[in-house]
């Protein structure tokens, strides 16, 4: 499944690629380091792309997260687990 996403992101560039794919949940730096020495990408290469793409979603979560518990917190299904974590 990995290399399928990364085949497909591919069509952007090896660079966007790792990028998309270390900020992906689960995945992040330890399936995109791999995947891009994999790709025949220098190591100097990989770790920077990779680190930055690990980095970039935190602003974000940090903004949105506790807008995103309350409006979970409104959600029958989610109501104990939002209001547990807020």
């Amino acid at each position: 499944m990995i290399q399928d996403i990364f085949d497909w992101l591919l069509g952007a560039g090896r660079e966007v690629a790792l990028l998309v794919i270390s900020m992906l949940p689960l995945i992040e730096l330890r399936g995109a380091v791999p995947l891009g020495l994999a790709a025949g990408m220098p190591w100097y290469e990989v770790l920077p792309i990779c680190y930055l793409g690990n980095l970039l979603p935190i602003p974000f979560v940090l903004v949105f997260g506790v807008r995103l518990l309350d409006w979970l917190a409104g959600l029958g299904p989610f109501k104990g687990i939002a209001t547990r974590y807020k």
